[in-house]
C-alpha cells in the first residue's frame, strides 16, 4: 500500500525538513520515493541543487492543486511550510496515511504544538480519516531533562507519541552542508541512520536493511 506522509507544525524551526530528508533517504534504500517541497522557502529543492543525488526524487508542490502526485512512488513525503491554513490541509487530509508533527523539546514549542496536534486529530476524527498522526520529539539533545517530562504530558493529553526520539546530531547539519543526505555519510551517521530506522519502524512496521 502507498503511503503519503504530511510532516507538518505551524512553528517554524523544529526540523521538519530534515526529518523528511532524512526519513526519504532511509526509506529510499528498499522503495521509490517522492518528497514534495510544499515550502515557499524551497529547502529541500536548494538541498537536492546541491547534491550530486539523492536516492530519492524531489518535487515542488503547491499546497493549491487538489491532488497529490503519487503515480509509480511506494512513498510520498510533503514538507508543508509552517504556515499554511486550515483550507490548505484540509484539501490534502483525506489523500495523507500518516501525519508526523516533529517538536523541540522546549516548554514553548510543545504548548503550541500539542494544541496544534491536538485539532489534527479533531479534524481528522470530524471527517472519518483513518489517518495515523504522530508527534516526533525532534533535535534533542542527550541531556535534555525536559524532553522526557514533555513526552509524558502529550501522552497525558491523549496525543499519539512516537516512542522514537531523534537527537540533536551534528551529521544532519554536516550533510546539508556538504551536499549529502545522511545516508551518504558513511560512519558519521550511525547513530542517527539508527534514529530515523527505529522511527520508520515505528510508524511503518519496518525497518529498512
Amino acid at each position: 500500500m502507498m503511503q503519503v506522509v504530511a510532516l507538518v507544525n505551524r512553528k517554524g524551526g523544529v526540523g521538519k525538513t530534515t526529518l523528511a530528508v532524512s526519513l526519504a533517504s532511509a526509506l529510499s534504500r528498499q522503495a521509490k520515493v517522492l518528497v514534495l517541497d510544499a515550502d515557499p522557502q524551497a529547502s529541500v529543492l536548494q538541498w537536492a541543487d546541491q547534491c550530486n543525488g539523492f536516492a530519492f526524487d524531489v518535487q515542488s508542490f503547491d499546497l493549491a492543486q487538489e491532488r497529490i502526485p503519487s503515480s509509480g512512488y511506494d512513498y510520498v513525503i510533503i514538507d508543508f511550510p509552517p504556515g499554511f491554513t486550515d483550507e490548505e490541509f484540509d484539501r490534502h487530509l483525506a489523500q495523507l496515511t500518516q501525519i508526523l508533527v516533529p517538536v523541540n523539546a522546549s516548554p514553548l514549542d510543545l504548548w503550541a504544538t500539542v494544541s496544534f496536534a491536538s485539532l489534527l486529530d479533531a479534524s481528522a476524527k470530524e471527517q472519518g480519516m483513518l489517518v495515523r498522526s504522530f508527534l516526533v520529539f525532534n533535535q534533542i539533545e542527550r541531556d535534555n531533562r525536559f524532553a522526557s517530562s514533555a513526552i509524558g504530558a502529550a501522552r497525558g493529553l491523549g496525543i499519539r507519541v512516537a516512542k522514537t526520539i531523534v537527537g540533536k546530531r551534528a551529521v544532519y547539519r554536516n550533510a546539508a552542508l556538504e551536499g549529502k543526505a545522511i545516508h551518504q555519510m558513511g560512519g558519521r551517521a550511525k547513530q542517527a541512520i539508527e534514529d530515523v530506522d527505529e522511527l520508520i519502524n515505528e510508524v511503518f512496521g519496518h525497518v529498512n536493511a
